[in-house]
C-alpha cells in the first residue's frame, strides 16, 4: 500500500466515523425517552420532536408501578 493510500483511507475512516458519532439518536426508546438523553442533545426541532413523541408513548407494563 502506497503512503497516499494509507492517508486517503486513515482520512476516510476518520471522516466516517466522526459522522456517526456527531448524528444523535432521536427515535422513540426508554433510553430517548429521559430528561437526562434529551439534556445532550442540541437545542433544536429534533429534539423538541423527540420530547413529544415521547410524552405521546404510553408507558410499557413492565415500568407500571404498582399501588400497595
Amino acid at each position: 500500500m502506497t503512503t497516499k493510500s494509507v492517508i486517503f483511507l486513515t482520512a476516510a475512516l476518520a471522516s466516517g466515523f466522526a459522522m456517526a458519532v456527531s448524528e444523535a439518536d432521536y427515535s422513540v426508546s426508554e433510553e430517548n425517552c429521559t430528561p437526562e438523553y434529551w439534556e445532550k442533545l442540541p437545542d433544536g426541532k429534533k429534539t423538541e420532536d423527540l420530547i413529544d413523541r415521547c410524552d405521546d408513548l404510553e408507558p410499557s407494563e413492565g415500568s407500571e408501578q404498582k399501588a400497595p
